[in-house]
């Protein structure tokens, strides 16, 4: 794990060259109870030796640029215009997380990130859960949000 945060770390200051908070999301699996615990049924998630690790920093504009290490991709989307979707399932999920960030009456302010991970690029739901979790407590940190 060392060698991957090393690897986003150095991503991160290639690409925007600031101090950055460093965020391990843990993998999981299901033990029991897939899709469940938001029906009231019981759940046994656990957590896993695999991770999203981001690093990630606001940039005080009003854009947030993101860096998906495993892909090669980086995607730039500036917060002033209309959202509108790209094709693309890892950006496009950070933009629903956005909007309805902003719909519960949070204003998302302007940040960089790099994310990579272990986590089989295969499971891309997976994936892109572990990076939203990964986002919001920086977020929290950073804006001094709290959630319910």
């Amino acid at each position: 794990m060392k060698q991957l945060i090393e690897q986003i770390e150095q991503e991160f200051s290639r690409h925007f060259q600031e101090d950055h908070l460093i965020i391990k999301s843990p993998g999981r699996v299901n033990l029991i109870g897939e899709h469940t615990d938001y029906n009231d049924g019981f759940v046994l998630p656990a957590a896993i030796d695999k991770v999203i690790v981001l690093a990630m920093a606001p940039n005080n504009k009003n854009e947030i640029n993101m860096v998906a290490v495993d892909k090669d991709e980086t995607h730039h989307f500036s917060l002033d215009k209309p959202y509108s979707k790209t094709g693309k399932r890892w950006p496009d999920y950070i933009l629903g997380v956005v909007v309805e960030l902003e719909k519960a009456g949070y204003q998302v302010q302007g940040f960089d990130c790099v994310f990579g991970g272990n986590i089989p690029i295969g499971r891309a739901s997976r994936r892109l859960l572990r990076w939203k979790e990964g986002l919001l407590p920086g977020w929290q940190k950073y804006l001094s949000w709290t959630f319910p």
